[in-house]
């Protein structure tokens, strides 16, 4: 997959995470932690989003797009989010 593609799905799921994390109910006294990670995983969906814009914008033989090192980095960071996000829905 290319890296901009990558990205994005990362991005996504922050996204998702950041909208299921919408609808947990926290005891009183826990807002306060749950709107902080709540707050992370959107912000790191932005990131993520910008980064994707920005290697979509680069050309095809820049060597950020090239690099196999940087898609190996984006695919490992997408298996673990979306692992973070099944075991997060299961548990």
């Amino acid at each position: 997959m290319k890296a901009h593609l990558l990205a994005w799905y990362v991005a996504g799921l922050f996204g998702l995470t950041a909208l299921l994390l919408s609808l947990v109910t926290a005891v009183p006294g826990a807002e306060v932690r749950l709107w902080a990670v709540q707050a992370a995983a959107g912000a790191a969906g932005l990131a993520c989003a910008g980064a994707g814009c920005l290697l979509a914008r680069l050309p095809p033989e820049h060597w950020s797009n090239r690099s196999p090192l940087a898609r190996g980095l984006w695919a490992v960071l997408a298996v673990g989010v979306t692992l973070l996000v099944v075991l997060g829905a299961v548990m």
